[in-house]
């Protein structure tokens, strides 16, 4: 029922459709479905996941050799040992001439980082020199910018204001004497010719007076913003020519600094494996870190544990021996894709091995895989699954590691909801109904379903606390030539769980 109600939600938003509510009422005459029926009731449950699984240890001694080499002698599979007996020896040629190896390295890199320190010294006195040369070019711009703006400008303007005044005194003036000579004129002291030139003489003082204003007027309205802007963006160019020198100043010293500080990681990186390479010398021998049995390889590789014998190759951090703990163990789970994101690290599960199914054990999700399997492509599918680990409780465990289990995750409580049981939620064309009995007769109700379990389905619209549903399709019944079909029946709860043993969860 879950997996129908999922791909019919999927469905009917991929088709665009929205929830409705249409009742509809049966034709037939009213009848009595009392026993066919479930109440609509407010109910708290569990919502759970069930998955197959396999039982494994949870701790285990991994036996890994901080070097590589061939192995020289090897203690027997299956012996018990105790802490620190003697489990394993490497021939140590190949660890010598390593050693050897570092310290020639230390050598030349010691030589390097000098170098590249030098540089940074250089580097550094041509960046001072570059930004000193740029400030003062920066100091000349502001120095004649300001001198525009204090000297230059306003020596031009009284200069031109100065022209203006002179024009027109010489106009009043040549009007005046246009004006005397006509007068003159009247008393024959003058003649004709001497008032034409006289008015010829005003003529050009109005003119001079008009060029004077011309002038002013062209140099307040261009020359003026034109020889600012010139000597403003001069300005600008300088502090980003000085800008430029100090960023360029900045990343060519960045990359030397960048050299000098790989260099010295390089060489303190260097010095340390030559440390490390001189202590794993006197480590060619290893020892068992714990009590146990000794298993070759790693576990969950058994194919490498043929590979572990005298004179085979061993590399550095690869798993030689197992020593593994019984005491700690864990269920490993493979869930499917479309419910992993619900799984989240912490929920309470139970485990049950397949050696004994009435033994339940509690257990905590622990760890959950961030990238899928590939599938299953011997069966012809490519579902993905998620490895999801289960931790169980208890030190004393009577659990074999490699047996199938059976496990349930506890998803999460759903508190105080309208619920149904999962037979009464019927589907069509993307949307859900539930059939309503109301006054002995029969109303398809459209339902919005929300969360649900095995036995319970939210209800979060279109039915109220105490309506009962039909547990079966009316429309199945009246097309089956009139015979009545048996309703299905709730399946039994499952339950919570209440101890590290419990009989069932």
């Amino acid at each position: 029922m879950r997996g129908l109600i999922v791909f019919i939600v999927l469905a009917g938003l991929a088709g665009g459709g929205l929830w409705w509510w249409a009742p509809w009422q049966e034709d037939t005459a009213a009848g009595d479905y009392s026993g066919e029926t479930a109440e609509v009731k407010t109910k708290t449950f569990q919502i759970v996941l069930k998955v197959d699984g396999t039982l494994k240890t949870r701790q285990a001694k991994y036996i890994r050799p901080e070097t590589h080499g061939k192995i020289e002698w090897i203690v027997e599979e299956g012996t018990k040992v105790e802490k620190d007996d003697e489990i394993l020896r490497l021939d140590k040629k190949d660890a010598e001439r390593q050693y050897e190896t570092y310290e020639n390295q230390i050598t030349q890199l010691e030589a390097e980082l000098e170098s590249a320190q030098t540089n940074l010294l250089i580097q550094k006195d041509q960046t001072l020199t570059d930004v000193a040369k740029a400030k003062l070019a920066l100091d000349v711009a502001k120095a004649e910018f300001e001198k525009l703006l204090e000297a230059d400008i306003p020596a031009e303007e009284r200069k031109l204001k100065l022209a203006i005044e002179e024009a027109a005194t010489n106009v009043r003036r040549e009007a005046e004497k246009v004006e005397a000579y006509r007068e003159l004129l009247k008393e024959e002291f003058v003649t004709r010719n001497d008032v034409e030139e006289a008015r010829i003489r005003w003529k050009k003082a109005v003119e001079a007076q008009k060029t004077a204003q011309m002038a002013w007027d062209n140099f307040v309205k261009y020359k003026r913003d034109l020889d600012i802007r010139k000597k403003r963006e001069g300005v600008t160019e300088s502090e980003r020519n000085l800008k430029s020198a100090e960023n360029k100043g900045k990343a060519q010293l960045k990359a030397k600094e960048a050299a000098v500080q790989q260099k010295s990681i390089r060489l303190k990186r260097t010095r340390q494996q030559f440390a490390k390479q001189k202590d794993l010398l006197s480590k060619m021998t290893l020892k068992a870190p714990c009590p146990g049995t000794v298993l070759y390889g790693h576990p969950d590789n058994p194919w490498m544990a043929q590979q572990i014998q005298v004179g085979g190759q061993v590399w550095r951090g690869n798993v030689i021996m197992t020593l593994p703990d019984p005491t700690e163990m864990a269920a490993i789970a493979e869930v499917h894709e479309a419910s992993i994101s619900k799984v989240k690290k912490g929920m309470k599960a139970f485990v049950r091995s397949a050696a004994n199914l009435d033994q339940v054990y509690e257990g905590t999700v622990a760890k959950i895989a961030s990238v899928a399997n590939a599938g299953r492509r011997h069966s012809g599918t490519n579902v993905k699954r998620f490895r999801v680990e289960i931790a169980i409780d208890g030190k004393e465990l009577d659990l074999k590691p490699g047996t199938s289990a059976k496990i349930e995750v506890q998803l999460g409580v759903v508190k105080d909801a309208l619920t149904v049981p999962p037979q009464a939620v019927y589907a069509k064309q993307g949307r859900f109904f539930c059939y309503v009995v109301r006054n002995g007769k029969v109303e398809e109700v459209a339902v919005v379903p929300g969360r649900d379990s095995d036995d319970e389905v939210e209800i979060k619209e279109g039915v109220k606390e105490g309506d009962r549903v039909l547990l079966r399709d009316p429309d199945a019944v009246d097309k089956s030539a009139g015979a009545k079909k048996e309703p299905s029946k709730p399946a039994p709860a499952t339950g919570k769980g209440n101890g590290k043993k419990s009989t069932k969860p």
